[in-house]
């Protein structure tokens, strides 16, 4: 399913094994797979906060790193070969 597909009302479910592609929707044959995906996603958004409250148990604090350094060489100053303009 592309960027400019149009967008299918109701769950999407595709067999990957057989159509990598993803072009056949197949969730109206298997209700019962999209039913235990959809209650899963459900448990997995109360638990990670995912329902707008960002509270959960699930919910970890961001990561943060004092007195970061870069794992490569830095050096200060402009990208090599930024502000030329292309030739057309």
């Amino acid at each position: 399913m592309g960027t400019k597909d149009e967008v299918e009302k109701g769950p999407r479910l595709c067999h990957l094994d057989n159509d990598i592609g993803e072009e056949t929707n197949v969730a109206e044959a298997n209700p019962e797979i999209v039913k235990k995906l959809q209650a899963l996603a459900e448990k997995m958004t109360g638990e990670l906060g995912g329902d707008g409250s960002g509270k959960g148990p699930g919910v970890r604090p961001p990561g943060i790193v004092e007195n970061p350094e870069f794992l490569y060489p830095v050096k200060e100053g402009t990208a090599k070969g930024e502000g030329k303009k292309m030739a057309k």
